[in-house]
């Protein structure tokens, strides 16, 4: 989804209707983790599955999300994505 990263009233009601969205992280998300794994290689780092910090955004979006921290092959940047 293009720029739905800061609308996680959007987001959550596409996990309500059963529907899969990949968005990337803004850098001033908050997040706490209470699942970790391991890269899973193809350029995995870090795959977690935690909650929003911010009650605003926890109030929007109350499930748990997935975070995972990817590199990209062409560039070296890690990638944040939410799904």
């Amino acid at each position: 989804m293009d720029r739905g990263h800061g609308d996680f009233g959007r987001l959550y009601h596409l996990q309500v209707a059963r529907a899969f969205f990949v968005v990337r992280a803004r850098g001033n998300l908050r997040f706490v983790r209470h699942v970790s794994h391991a890269g899973s290689g193809y350029g995995v780092r870090r795959d977690q599955r935690g909650v929003l910090r911010r009650a605003y955004a926890r109030e929007r979006y109350p499930e748990k999300l997935r975070r995972v921290c990817v590199v990209d092959p062409d560039t070296g940047l890690d990638l944040v994505l939410l799904s």
